[in-house]
């Protein structure tokens, strides 16, 4: 009776197992939860460094719009904005920056002259004052800053590379596609990448855009909304990676990459 009832467990097994994997081998791109999809933002204006953060005397800013405000974002190029402080006002051209297939376009917002050090400097909108600013602080756009100016590039102690992809279906069918990129610099000033990239093989424009360094990441596609770029499932592409502190210095120029965009685990 041992020998039996020993097989009969076994197969039981068998089946739970089964019945555990097939669900997942049957299934399509993952779906995202809520909590997945809570960043996704459908339109705004986002501010590069983050509202809130120290900066160089010398820092350049970027503002990107998002949804319907990329236009009126692209549009502002040429313009003045104003940074006030309380005992400076300081005007600050814009710039062309990076426009996105993926639904954002970002423009440059240098300072006509250096800011006062030890200051707190707030930002002007303008035309576009009463859009809704995603990362703006509890007292609106404004920034602190240091004791002086940022005339040295970042230095790259660790290169980009690929740390991991993401391929997900959000709620209401709107696929996430995404690859974080890893790296590390030394470097005080909040920086960024400038990331152009095009197929590895076949025809296809090229996209550039910029994309924040946050913390030792960068995250290079596009959510559920929006993004700075966009992919084919699996499809290889050709990438050259610069990067840059918010004062415009540039890090060491890399060699191109490649790399091969998410796509489903199982298709």
């Amino acid at each position: 009776m041992a020998a039996p009832r020993r097989a009969f467990t076994a197969r039981m097994r068998k089946l739970a197992l089964l019945g555990f994997l097939l669900p997942g081998l049957l299934a399509g791109p993952a779906l995202a939860s809520d909590e997945d999809a809570a960043p996704c933002v459908k339109q705004g204006l986002v501010l590069f460094p983050a509202p809130g953060a120290v900066v160089p005397t010398n820092s350049r800013f970027i503002l990107e719009g998002i949804g319907p405000e990329q236009t009126r974002v692209w549009d502002l190029i040429g313009k003045d904005l104003v940074l006030h402080a309380p005992d400076d006002t300081v005007r600050v051209m814009v710039l062309k920056g990076w426009k996105s297939a993926g639904g954002r376009a970002a423009v440059i917002l240098r300072p006509r002259a250096v800011l006062k050090a030890n200051r707190t400097y707030k930002l002007e909108l303008g035309e576009l004052g009463r859009a809704d600013v995603v990362n703006a602080t509890a007292d609106g756009v404004l920034w602190q800053t240091g004791k002086g100016s940022d005339d040295k590039g970042p230095k790259w102690v660790e290169r980009p590379n690929v740390a991991e992809g993401l391929y997900k279906t959000a709620a209401g069918g709107k696929l996430i596609r995404q690859l974080r990129l890893r790296m590390r610099m030394q470097e005080d000033s909040p920086a960024y990448l400038v990331i152009s990239m095009r197929r590895a093989r076949g025809p296809g424009d090229a996209q550039t855009y910029f994309v924040p360094i946050v913390g030792e990441n960068a995250f290079v596609g596009h959510d559920a909304c929006s993004g700075g770029f966009t992919f084919d499932d699996g499809r290889a592409y050709r990438v050259v990676v610069e990067g840059f502190d918010c004062a415009g210095n540039p890090a060491e120029r890399l060699k191109a990459m490649e790399f091969h965009a998410p796509r489903p685990i199982f298709q």
